[in-house]
């Protein structure tokens, strides 16, 4: 083979990874040979950064390159010189490397950060306990394993599908599971490959669907609302409590959410200025939002909804009545109060926690089950009022998208529990009688 005897002769032989393959130990001098490592590590950092082709107005040439410790995660070196600015990125991203590595950990680190740092502060209590949650996940899933404290840019395809695999093997995941998973992944690339960490959005080559055999079955829609005998002790038991104890509130706050199928955050914030008896309508705009990592898992009111979306909840006959009955109770207890749901709170409202509670503790004097498999909690109320309405409806799924602020793709998924046989039937009739006919 040809021997390398100048630095000059190195440029022919450095886009090659097999140089080094069969050079003995005379075939260049230890100078020569470690000027060509040099070269070609250099080669392959500045690989993985964008130079621009040609300098900006004033003549500078711009690269960004990632920085934890400012505030959007990265920052911008410059030079009126190509060459000079590819001298320092080599030596920035060198010196950057050997304090720490990008590894899966500290991206996932960083996402949240900016999660937290680039949200409005309308928006900043949903994002935090979005971020409590990603970490909780991140730490049931990842935390602990040699993946984690892998270089992001090493990490393949095959790694992230065998990480998958194995979590799915060893925990027992429905799709909500995976779904967590997939959210951390994608997040963490995402972020990564806009900083430049990664040359390639690795993650935007994994085929979801192919994990699904994998799963467990969760709970069928239909077996997670409540039966009609159990709406009716619910009722008879919340009519006793209103009797023995006229000025309970929690008692008339989840009364109130098992007529309307309400958000149980959307509840507390009500006041009666949002309720028009001439119009027969209650604007529904904000939200109750529990800080779960706060101290005392604090309230905070927030003015948008789940879904960022106000909407107006119509008064039929059955809201009327509780309406009228509940503004009895507040002009007599709670007269100062602007709530419908008063308490001695910071808010001058009741919370979440309390109405659950009380509905948890409902469940267990009439014994109602309510498990983690089955998730039946004070949310199932909200399945039975939108069964009701789009069955009663003829299946008018767009109407209660309106009424109860989802989409009607979400209420076909994960609200509508039970179809109108009879309707069905009837429609089967028809249809067969048609075909005589004809």
């Amino acid at each position: 083979m040809t021997k390398i005897k100048s630095l000059e002769a190195l440029t022919e032989y450095l886009p090659d990874d097999t140089f080094f393959e069969g050079l003995e130990d005379d075939d260049i001098s230890p100078a020569l040979f470690d000027h060509v490592k040099y070269m070609m590590k250099r080669k392959k950092v500045l690989e993985k950064y964008h130079f621009p082709d040609k300098p900006n107005a004033k003549g500078i040439y711009r690269v960004w390159v990632p920085d934890l410790t400012a505030k959007e995660g990265r920052r911008q070196l410059s030079s009126k010189n190509l060459e000079k600015l590819k001298d320092k990125v080599f030596e920035y991203d060198t010196r950057q490397d050997a304090e720490a590595e990008i590894t899966f950990k500290r991206a996932f680190e960083e996402t949240q950060r900016f999660e937290l740092e680039n949200i409005s502060d309308q928006r900043k209590f949903s994002k935090m306990n979005t971020v409590s949650r990603n970490k909780s996940e991140y730490k049931r899933f990842f935390a602990g394993t040699g993946f984690e404290l892998k270089p992001l840019e090493d990490i393949t395809i095959i790694d992230l599908d065998d990480m998958i695999r194995r979590i799915l093997k060893n925990n027992h995941l429905s799709k909500k599971g995976l779904d967590s998973i997939r959210g951390i992944i994608n997040a963490v690339y995402k972020r990564a490959y806009f900083l430049g960490w990664v040359k390639e959005n690795t993650a935007s080559r994994i085929v979801w669907k192919d994990y699904h055999r994998m799963l467990y079955e969760t709970t069928p829609i239909i077996e997670r609302d409540y039966s009609t005998d159990e709406l009716v002790r619910f009722e008879n038991e919340l009519a006793r409590y209103h009797e023995e104890q006229p000025d309970y509130i929690p008692a008339y706050a989840l009364e109130f959410q098992i007529i309307t199928g309400m958000r149980r955050g959307e509840i507390p914030p009500l006041t009666w200025k949002d309720v028009d008896f001439e119009k027969g309508s209650i604007y529904i705009h904000r939200e109750q939002i529990t800080l779960k990592n706060a101290p005392g898992n604090a309230n905070k009111i927030v003015e948008y909804t789940k879904n960022g979306k106000a909407r107006y909840y119509p008064i039929a006959d059955l809201e009327q009545e509780f309406l009228e009955r509940l503004k009895a109770i507040d002009e007599k207890y709670y007269p100062d109060s602007p709530f419908l749901f008063p308490a001695e709170s910071e808010n001058g409202c009741i919370s979440n926690d309390t109405v659950y509670q009380f509905f948890h503790r409902m469940c267990v004097r009439l014994d109602i089950p309510v498990t983690r498999d089955c998730v039946r909690g004070t949310h199932a109320f909200r399945r039975n009022a939108i069964t009701e309405v789009v069955n009663i409806s003829g299946g008018n799924v767009v109407m209660a998208a309106q009424m109860f602020g989802n989409s009607p793709e979400t209420i076909r998924k994960h609200y509508y529990t039970q179809d109108n046989l009879e309707n069905k039937r009837n429609v089967l009739n028809l249809r067969r009688k048609h075909e005589y006919v004809r």
